[in-house]
């Protein structure tokens, strides 16, 4: 739905704002064998969401590159 779409629009940018102000809060992924160099991983979930959806990112200097954003159940490390 729409209304679906703008929520979890919403909250990954609310997640990516957290990960703009403390990127190193965050733990490095369990799934770090699937990546190069250091990846951590932040969890995010709309409004009234049941499902946790993870940004995985990676810090180079001072910036914060997104390499990653999945769902529940889905194979991060396919496509």
């Amino acid at each position: 739905s729409l209304t679906g779409a703008d929520n979890w629009y919403e909250a990954f940018f609310t997640g990516r704002a957290e990960i703009e102000r403390s990127p190193l809060s965050y733990p490095l992924t369990t799934s770090a064998e699937y990546f190069a160099g250091e990846v951590r991983e932040h969890y995010f979930r709309t409004r009234f969401g049941r499902w946790n959806y993870s940004i995985l990112y990676t810090i180079v200097g001072d910036l914060i590159y997104v390499v990653r954003v999945h769902g529940p159940g889905e194979d991060f490390t396919s496509s």
